[in-house]
């Protein structure tokens, strides 16, 4: 909330998608969708692996497909082929466009360590704006 200022320069969210992530991840991308008034059209939905990179099939199996959208967003270097997670999210019967989401939504220690609070807010911004750009571009029109 300290920083909501900054998401005013984000490109809002036109269109629906479900975001899979990392059950440490996923309440704070929440509250992002939240602040940027798209919660009603993006879904957050964390697995049980805490960090996102470490996603694998059997954590997309364990989600609830009634829980989707038509579009779902995955973590960019979860550990799953991309026909793997088509499969796992087709596996009710529903089509569904799957899609990598970018690398990192946040920079890792290493980076971290190295730059300022505002070089951090600048990485964390342009991240979330090419979320913002898949989910416009490739999720169901609101």
């Amino acid at each position: 909330d300290k920083n909501k200022e900054y998401l005013e320069i984000l490109t809002p969210i036109k269109a629906e998608a479900t975001i899979i992530t990392g059950k440490i991840s996923a309440r704070y991308i929440e509250k992002i969708i939240d602040n940027l008034g798209a919660s009603e059209h993006v879904n957050v939905i964390g697995t049980e692996q805490e960090i996102a990179c470490l996603i694998t099939e059997e954590d997309l199996r364990n989600i609830d497909l009634r829980e989707v959208k038509d579009t779902v967003i995955i973590p960019g270097r979860c550990f799953v082929h991309d026909m793997v997670a088509e499969d796992v999210f087709r596996s009710d019967g529903k089509f569904r466009l799957i899609h990598r989401g970018p690398d990192l939504l946040t920079v890792d220690g290493e980076m971290s360590g190295t730059m300022t609070k505002n070089d951090v807010l600048k990485h964390e911004l342009y991240a979330f704006e090419d979320l913002i750009e898949l989910i416009n571009y490739m999720g169901v029109k609101i």
